[in-house]
C-alpha cells in the first residue's frame, strides 16, 4: 500500500509553518510533524504597505532551516508546496519578496487570492468533521476569523449561499486597540462599536431572515480559546452559550493576565480576545446555538488540496458544486433570468463538449463557461442598455469562493464580450494564452445565448453534435424561431473562423 509524504508551508501574516503529512493507500492523512515560528509579516504589510528587509530576511533564513526538514523526510519537490496569504498578498514589495525566496531557497510562492485560500481551507474540513454534510443540512455559517481578515460563508441545505471578506482579522484588530489604548480612550469599547458596525452591515445585507443554527468557527485563536481558556481537549463543539459566559468573565483581562491565568501561549495572548468580540458578535447577530471547531488550518487545506489532485482521496461533498451554487445566488440576488440562464448554461456545456476535439480546452475552462452562462444577464439589474459592462463590474467586486482573481476576470471578460465587441489582444494587457481562452468561450457563449435570443425558451428539446466537420444543431419546436434562426446564421461565420466548424441548424424529425 503506497504511501506519500507531503510538506506544507504557510507564509502567514502572523507566523511561518511547515506541517509534514503522511497519506495513506486508504486517504487517511496523518500530521507528522509541525514547526511554526511567529514573524509578525502582516504588522510590516497592514502599518506600512511593505514587508521590511529585516522580515525577508528572517523569513528567507527560517525557510533555508524548512529546507533542511524536509529533506530529512526525504520528500520529493513536486509534493512541497508553498503558499502566501494576505500579508505577502497585499504588500507592495511582493513580487520582491518572491523573488528573494526564489533565489535564496530554492521555493516557488503561490501567493494565493483570498478566495482561493478560503477555498482550499473549507475543502479540509469534511476531511477532519466528519459529520460536515450533516451540519450544513441546516443553515450554517462558516467563519474564518485569520490574522488579517475574516470570512463568513452561508449554507443552507448543504448548498453554499454566499461568502463575503471582512477587514476584520486578529493583528488588524489587535493593532487598533493598541493605537486606541495609547490614545487614552477605552479600546475595548471603541472596538467594539466598529465591530458592531462591520457586522451590523453584514447582517442587514446578508444575513437578514437568516436562521442560522451553526457557526463552524476556523482559525488558530478561536482554537486557542477553546482548549486554553474554555477547557476543551478533545470536544469539537460547544453551545453558544457556554461561549458567550466564558466571554464575558474574561473579557476585560489584558494580555498578561490572559497569559498568567489560562496559559495562553505568548504569542497569542494579545490576539484572541478581539478574536473572541468578533466571534461574540456574530453569535449576537445570528442567534446561532452551536459552535463547531473543526482541526484545520491551511496547512490541513493543502493538504487535502494535494491528495484531491493526486486522486489519493475523494470528497463526499461537492466543492465544484458551492462554486456554481454561489453564482446562482449571486445571478438571483440580480434578478437574472432564471429560465433563460438555465437554458444558456445548459447550451453552453452541450456545445463546448461537442467540439472538444477542436476547441483545446479542459475541465477548468468549461467551469468557466458554466459560470459566465449563469451570470451573463445580471447586468440589467443595473443597466439595460449597458448590460455587458454592468455585469463585468459586478463579477469583478464579487468574491466567488474557490476562483482566483485573475479567474474571476476571465469569467467577468467573457460575459462583458458576450454583448460588447471583442477588445484587441494589446487593450486586454493579459497573457496571449487567457486571451485567446476568453475569445474561445466568448465565441461559445454568444452562439449559445443566440439559441434563446428571444428568451422564451422555444425550443422543446436541443441536441447539438459534431458530423462532418460541422456543429449540428438539432431543435424541435412548433413555434417561430425566425429571429433564433436569424441571430445564428449571424454568429456562424465568427464560429467557424475561431474553431472551424460551422454552425447548422436542423429540425429533427417527428
Amino acid at each position: 500500500m503506497a504511501v506519500h509524504t507531503f510538506a506544507a508551508i504557510d507564509i502567514g501574516s502572523f507566523e511561518l509553518e511547515l506541517t509534514i503529512f503522511e497519506i495513506n493507500g486508504r486517504g487517511e492523512i496523518k500530521t507528522l510533524d509541525r514547526i511554526r515560528h511567529v514573524i509578525a509579516l502582516g504588522g510590516d504589510t497592514y502599518e506600512t504597505g511593505l514587508i521590511s528587509y529585516e522580515h525577508i530576511d528572517e523569513l528567507c533564513e527560517m525557510l533555508n532551516g524548512f529546507n533542511n526538514v524536509i529533506k530529512g523526510y526525504q520528500i520529493e519537490s513536486k509534493n512541497v508546496s508553498v503558499c502566501a496569504t494576505s500579508a505577502m498578498r497585499e504588500a507592495k514589495n511582493r513580487f520582491l519578496v518572491e523573488d528573494q525566496i526564489r533565489l535564496r531557497c530554492g521555493l516557488d510562492v503561490n501567493v494565493l487570492s483570498n478566495s482561493e485560500q478560503r477555498f482550499m481551507c473549507y475543502k479540509a474540513i469534511p476531511v477532519w468533521q466528519k459529520q460536515f454534510d450533516k451540519i450544513i443540512e441546516k443553515e450554517s455559517a462558516i467563519v474564518d476569523v485569520g490574522f488579517g481578515s475574516m470570512q463568513v460563508s452561508l449554507y443552507t441545505k448543504g448548498s453554499l449561499q454566499f461568502t463575503q471578506n471582512i477587514k476584520l482579522g486578529a493583528l488588524r484588530t489587535s493593532a487598533m486597540l493598541s493605537k486606541l489604548s495609547e490614545s487614552g480612550q477605552n479600546p475595548r469599547i471603541i472596538a467594539e462599536d466598529l465591530i458592531d458596525n462591520e457586522i451590523e452591515t453584514l447582517r442587514t445585507y446578508y444575513l437578514k431572515d437568516k436562521d442560522v443554527k451553526n457557526i463552524i468557527a476556523i482559525g488558530d485563536c478561536m482554537r486557542v480559546f477553546a482548549a486554553k481558556i474554555m477547557g476543551m481537549s478533545h470536544a469539537d463543539s460547544f453551545s453558544a452559550e457556554d461561549f458567550v459566559t466564558i466571554y464575558e468573565k474574561v473579557k476585560g483581562l489584558d494580555a498578561s493576565e490572559l497569559a498568567t491565568e489560562y496559559d495562553v501561549p505568548t504569542e497569542f495572548s494579545e490576539l484572541i480576545l478581539p478574536v473572541a468580540m468578533i466571534y461574540n458578535r456574530i453569535i449576537q447577530v445570528t442567534g446561532a446555538q452551536t459552535i463547531w471547531i473543526p482541526v484545520t488550518s491551511l496547512s490541513e487545506g493543502m493538504v487535502a488540496n494535494f491528495a484531491e489532485k493526486q486522486r489519493l482521496i475523494r470528497f463526499d461533498h461537492d466543492f465544484t458544486e458551492d462554486i456554481l451554487s454561489e453564482a446562482r445566488h449571486l445571478n438571483k440576488r440580480y434578478m437574472g433570468n432564471k429560465p433563460h440562464t438555465s437554458l444558456i448554461e445548459k447550451q453552453s456545456l452541450a456545445i463546448f463538449d461537442a467540439i472538444k476535439k477542436v476547441h483545446g480546452l479542459g475541465k477548468r475552462e468549461r467551469l468557466y463557461l458554466q459560470l459566465a452562462a449563469i451570470l451573463h444577464d445580471c447586468g440589467k439589474f443595473v443597466s439595460m442598455t449597458a448590460p455587458g459592462q454592468c455585469a463585468y463590474d459586478i463579477i469583478m467586486a464579487t468574491e466567488i469562493l474557490g476562483i482566483s482573481h485573475d479567474e474571476r476576470k476571465i469569467v467577468a471578460s467573457v460575459v462583458k464580450f458576450n454583448t460588447v465587441e471583442m477588445e484587441s489582444y494589446e487593450e486586454m494587457h493579459m497573457s496571449r494564452k487567457t486571451y485567446t481562452i476568453i475569445y474561445k468561450l466568448t465565441t461559445i457563449l454568444r452562439l449559445a445565448n443566440s439559441l434563446d435570443r428571444s428568451h422564451k425558451q422555444k425550443f422543446e428539446d436541443t441536441t447539438i453534435a459534431l458530423r462532418n466537420g460541422k456543429l449540428i444543431i438539432y431543435v424541435n419546436t412548433t413555434e417561430d424561431i425566425s429571429l433564433e434562426k436569424g441571430v445564428i446564421e449571424g454568429k456562424a461565420r465568427a464560429f467557424e473562423e475561431v474553431f472551424g466548424v460551422r454552425p447548422e441548424m436542423k429540425m429533427k424529425r417527428r
